[in-house]
């Protein structure tokens, strides 16, 4: 069975049975099948309303809903995406299919593909 068949059906039974957030810390096996996945977009923005009037949206290159007014920047992408993979506090939100964490002074916040 292929990673990406394995991924979908693991996140499709996480988002039947959870309720809340799932700290990234206390998941070992949910993180390999995670960081598996394509990250195609981020967010970094003061807390609150996350629309961009506080922070910025940044898109993978390949993402598949570009329009020519987004932020493109992989680069973007990766050093936010890996901020959030290596902070402790991380967590796995099945709803939104994203991770995340918060500080009292800024979101970051990274959407698989």
């Amino acid at each position: 069975m292929s990673n990406k068949k394995l991924t979908d059906e693991l996140i499709s039974k996480i988002l039947m049975y959870a309720e809340s957030f799932i700290p990234l810390n206390n998941c070992s096996h949910l993180l390999p099948l995670l960081k598996a996945r394509k990250i195609n977009k981020v967010y970094s923005g003061k807390p609150g309303c996350m629309c961009g009037c506080v922070g910025n949206w940044k898109y993978a290159s390949d993402h598949p809903d570009l329009k020519d007014y987004h932020e493109v920047s992989d680069r973007s992408v990766k050093i936010i995406s890996n901020k959030i993979w290596n902070n402790e506090s991380s967590v796995y939100d099945p709803s939104a299919d994203c991770i995340f964490f918060q500080t009292e002074t800024r979101n970051l916040v990274a959407y698989f593909a």
